[in-house]
């Protein structure tokens, strides 16, 4: 991607390019922005979203908290960096991860827009809209077209099921899950069943919400758990809200 961007910046400089080559160049282009969002996305981002992307990407941390204000770049960086980059590299086929909001308005605004924009949306099942998200259940499943180490089989689907915490305590009792996105988070009585969820696959939980929940503190911030990761954010910290 940075050398598709060298040669555009080149080919501007060129006083009459072919019509070819403006073509060729174009087409590349549109392509990196449908297939590649979310490499885009780590070319704008500020240094503490990468390290802390990346952090995630190690696997060394089970909890990973990004904390911040309003337009800091906590739920940008939770699920372009790192939610929608593990479906795309990461899942296999049976794979499953949970995103959750405080209701279905912020899931569909908030998680489900997010991974629709930032991952190719042909792998999906059906369509992201606006007004419905994707759907009153809000079960969507991911294409995973290529080989991958671990695989049993070339292709198969990884399922993206969202949920919000106005929901009844027992629908967070069931499923094994390779991955949890919490964004907003507010309850803290979800917090230990979101890591049940988890244990079979060693999986990792991803928060990203607000300061003001003081338990976030005691639980996270403030625990010692070496396994355990908190980060604070400002405005400062997001470059793409400059």
């Amino acid at each position: 991607i940075k050398n598709l961007f060298e040669v555009y910046q080149r080919l501007r400089d060129v006083e009459e390019p072919s019509e070819e080559m403006v073509n060729l160049v174009q087409e590349a282009q549109s392509l990196v922005e449908v297939e590649s969002a979310i490499d885009l996305s780590f070319l704008s981002a500020s240094g503490k979203q990468t390290d802390l992307a990346e952090a995630f990407w190690t696997k060394k941390y089970n909890v990973l908290a990004w904390v911040g204000a309003n337009r800091s770049g906590k739920s940008w960086g939770a699920g372009r960096l790192c939610m929608a980059r593990w479906i795309r590299d990461r899942g296999y086929p049976g794979s499953r991860v949970w995103c959750i909001s405080q209701n279905w308005k912020k899931s569909v605004e908030a998680c489900q827009r997010e991974l629709w924009e930032a991952l190719p949306q042909s792998n999906f099942s059906k369509p992201w809209s606006e007004e419905y998200g994707f759907g009153d259940h809000a079960v969507v499943t991911y294409a995973v077209k290529d080989q991958r180490p671990g695989m049993s089989q070339k292709s198969g689907k990884v399922t993206i099921q969202f949920m919000n915490e106005e929901q009844n305590y027992q629908v967070f009792e069931s499923s094994k899950c390779d991955v949890i996105w919490w964004d907003e988070a507010s309850k803290e009585s979800l917090f230990g069943r979101l890591l049940m969820r988890l244990i079979d696959r060693r999986g990792q939980l991803l928060i990203s919400t607000l300061p003001q929940e003081i338990w976030l503190k005691m639980r996270i911030e403030e625990s010692g758990n070496i396994k355990y990761k908190h980060t604070s954010f400002t405005t400062y910290d997001n470059e793409n809200n400059l």
